[in-house]
């Protein structure tokens, strides 16, 4: 299996941008998950009023970011940066938890999946 077949291709940044970035980091999640559901209360409590969050099933996230497919939405956690870029899966927890300075250990995490694929 070569590098870019593997299962980490799905918790890195995304090369896509969106066009009409949010003004704070916004974690998008399907809110009709339970499972998610519960560990985005717990990921609030962590972050406060540092990230937003809104379900994918809310219409304006659509109509905000056409760039972003919905199979993305559908497969994974989408972390929209107020820079335009996005990052999804365990990559988009772990730095919408490290907006919260107290919990900036968590972009070791991101290090490592960066490093997994090269």
């Amino acid at each position: 299996m070569k590098r870019s077949d593997s299962y980490y291709t799905f918790v890195v940044k995304s090369t896509i941008r969106v066009a009409s970035p949010p003004q704070k980091p916004l974690l998008v999640y399907d809110g009709e998950c339970g499972f998610c559901t519960l560990w985005i209360h717990r990921w609030q409590c962590v972050t406060r009023e540092l990230v937003d969050y809104l379900p994918s099933q809310d219409p304006q996230i659509a109509e905000r970011f056409p760039e972003i497919p919905r199979a993305d939405f559908n497969s994974s956690v989408q972390l929209i940066e107020p820079d335009g870029s996005i990052y999804n899966g365990a990559e988009a927890v772990f730095q919408s938890l490290a907006h919260n300075p107290n919990y900036r250990w968590c972009m070791i995490f991101t290090k490592f999946f960066h490093r997994s694929l090269n």
